[in-house]
């Protein structure tokens, strides 16, 4: 998934927890990527500002991941790793392959993402905030963690 920046990136930090929801749950069992700094329509490299203050390292990252109420207390592993291109930088947020899938959240709270709901990335598209996974993903989700 593609982001020009992260402050027109939807709305901030609700939707980059949405995004990594999605990304972390999908049904093909592999790393996730999402790319900070690419036009997502043009898939032009447009670079991520220095003083972005939506910015953040892995470390920051995790820190938001761990804050927010993920059931059973496992959230998703992420890794920033900023690239260059000619004189622009632009960070890709690695959300690694996990058998503790399906991630979601037991309890809300500022961000309105439902508690108990499963978002999960499919055929290039994430599941909307007021929608659930379909069944299919849901259930290779849960076969996958059942089976490790």
């Amino acid at each position: 998934d593609k982001k020009a920046d992260r402050s027109r990136a939807k709305k901030g930090r609700g939707d980059l927890l949405l995004d990594i929801l999605n990304m972390a749950n999908n049904p093909l069992f592999k790393d996730a990527y999402i790319i900070i700094g690419v036009d997502d329509e043009t898939h032009e490299v447009v670079g991520v500002p220095d003083d972005d203050n939506n910015r953040r390292n892995t470390e920051q990252l995790t820190d938001f991941l761990m804050e927010q109420r993920f059931a059973n207390g496992i959230c998703p592993q992420v890794q920033v790793e900023t690239l260059s291109h000619g004189s622009l930088q632009v960070d890709v947020i690695v959300i690694k392959a996990s058998q503790e899938v399906p991630f979601y959240l037991y309890e809300s709270h500022e961000y309105d993402i439902r508690p108990g709901v499963v978002y999960a990335r499919q055929n290039g598209r994430n599941t909307p905030r007021n929608k659930s996974a379909s069944s299919y993903a849901i259930e290779r989700l849960w076969r996958l963690r059942i089976a490790a």
